[in-house]
């Protein structure tokens, strides 16, 4: 994990997607979108293939720690809540940054 999170820092990923014009914050817990998108990547990385794979990370304390992520990984119901928000222009919004 600290190799992915050393090639994530050297390629400047987490900065080009806080860039991003996302909606800010929306959730019950107030976690911040780009967390969502950041802890996704990262799950899908890890071999996780859908919301529920993803979300078991939700127990991974290291990966927290190691991203500074303030939730920690979404549960479940958080990420399948997210992305229809976007309603297909998430992908157009990463597709043209």
């Amino acid at each position: 994990m600290r190799l992915i999170k050393e090639f994530y820092d050297r390629t400047g990923m987490q900065k080009q997607l806080r860039l991003l014009p996302l909606i800010e914050k929306g959730s019950a817990r107030g976690v911040d979108h780009y967390e969502i998108i950041e802890s996704f990547i990262m799950s899908v990385i890890l071999g996780a293939n859908n919301c529920s794979a993803a979300s078991q990370l939700s127990y991974d304390h290291v990966l927290k720690e190691i991203f500074q992520w303030k939730h920690g990984m979404p549960s479940q119901s958080t990420l399948s809540r997210f992305f229809p928000k976007y309603d297909g222009e998430l992908s157009d919004i990463i597709l043209i940054n």
